[in-house]
C-alpha cells in the first residue's frame, strides 16, 4: 500500500468528517494546527524529529524536538521564563513534538500537524512554541509562530509561520567569556570555564570565528602565508558563512605602530586565499580579523 508520503498520524486528520455550519455552529469538530515550511535551530538547520509510524517506511524513528500550542488571551505570545515554562498570561493548550503528524521522508523535514480537539471557541487566539530539545530541561532555544485566531464560522486551518532566528532562553554569561549560557549549552562547553578547551581562544572568541569551543585543535588560524610574484603575498584560512574576515598589516615590527586594513572579505565554508601588497621593506606583519556579518546565531 503506498501512503502518497503522509504517515499514519497525517492520514488520521486528513479524513476528519467536515460538518458544515448550522445555526452558528464551528465548520468542523476539531481545529487543525500545522506548518506549511521546516522549521529550523539556532544553526538554521531543520529540527529533528519523525513520526513513530515512520517504521512503516523503513524509517528509524527520531524523537522530535518539543513543540507547544498556547492560548494567549490578548493575543500576546509572551516570552518564556530561562527555564522554558511560560508566562502566566498564556494557557498550555497542547505538546506535540516535530515529525508526529507529518511526512516521515527526507524530502519533507522539520514540520508537525496535530488537532484540537474539541475545536476552541470561536475567537480564541492561538500560538505555537518550539524547542530546540525534546524537553524543557535539555532546551536552549526557542521560536514562536504568528497568533491565530480560531474561526467560529469558517474552516481554517492553523498554519504556523516561523519568520524569525531562533531566540535564546538564557541570556547570562556566568563566565565572561562572551558566550551566553544558551549558547554554551547547544556546544555542550562548560559555562564556567572561560576556554573550555584550552587552545587559547575563549568560548565567545570561537562562536564568532565558527569554531568548536569544545575542541582543542579547532580554533581560528592562518593557514599559510606565501609570496606571490612579484609584488604579492597570498594568505589563506578556512573561512566560516556569514563571517567577515578584515586584513590588516603592520609593516614596521616596533609594537607601537597601528595596523592598517587591506580588505575585507566574506566567508563561503570553504578555504579562502586572497593576495595582498607584500611589504617594500622586505618585512611586516599580516592579521585577520573574524566577525560575524550577522548578529543571528
Amino acid at each position: 500500500i503506498k501512503w502518497a508520503g503522509c504517515s499514519l498520524s497525517a492520514l488520521a486528520w486528513l479524513q476528519l468528517p467536515v460538518i458544515q455550519s448550522h445555526a452558528g455552529l464551528p465548520p468542523v469538530v476539531s481545529q487543525v494546527v500545522s506548518v506549511s515550511a521546516p522549521i529550523l535551530d539556532e544553526y538554521h538547520q531543520p529540527l529533528p524529529g519523525t513520526d513513530p509510524s515512520s517504521e512503516l517506511f523503513g524509517i528509524a524513528p527520531v524523537e522530535g524536538t518539543l513543540v507547544q500550542i498556547y492560548q494567549t488571551a490578548d493575543g500576546v505570545a509572551y516570552p518564556p521564563d530561562m527555564l522554558g515554562n511560560p508566562d502566566p498570561r498564556t494557557l498550555l493548550v497542547k505538546e506535540t513534538r516535530i515529525g508526529i503528524g507529518a511526512s516521515p521522508l527526507e524530502s519533507a523535514p522539520a514540520k508537525f500537524g496535530c488537532i484540537l480537539s474539541p475545536r476552541p471557541d470561536g475567537g480564541t487566539r492561538l500560538f505555537v512554541r518550539v524547542f530546540n530539545a525534546s524537553s524543557l530541561g535539555s532546551a536552549s532555544f526557542y521560536k514562536d509562530s504568528q497568533v491565530f485566531t480560531v474561526s467560529a464560522t469558517e474552516n481554517d486551518v492553523f498554519l504556523a509561520e516561523f519568520d524569525t532566528d531562533m531566540i535564546p532562553l538564557d541570556l547570562s554569561d556566568e563566565d565572561g567569556d562572551g558566550l551566553i549560557r544558551s549558547w554554551e549549552i547547544s556546544y555542550g562547553s562548560d559555562p564556567t570555564v572561560v576556554d573550555t578547551d584550552a587552545d587559547g581562544f575563549t568560548d565567545g572568541e570561537e562562536r564568532v570565528a565558527g569554531t568548536d569551543p569544545v575542541e582543542e585543535s579547532s580554533y581560528f588560524i592562518i593557514a599559510d602565508l606565501l609570496p606571490s610574484p612579484p609584488d604579492q603575498i597570498a594568505l589563506s584560512w578556512l573561512s566560516e558563512s556569514n563571517r567577515t574576515y578584515t586584513i590588516e598589516c603592520q609593516p614596521l615590527l616596533d609594537g607601537e605602530s597601528s595596523y592598517t586594513v587591506v580588505d575585507a572579505v566574506s566567508g563561503t565554508g570553504d578555504v579562502l586565499q586572497h593576495l595582498v601588497p607584500a611589504f617594500t621593506n622586505g618585512h611586516g606583519i599580516y592579521r585577520v580579523r573574524v566577525s560575524i556579518t550577522e548578529e543571528s546565531e
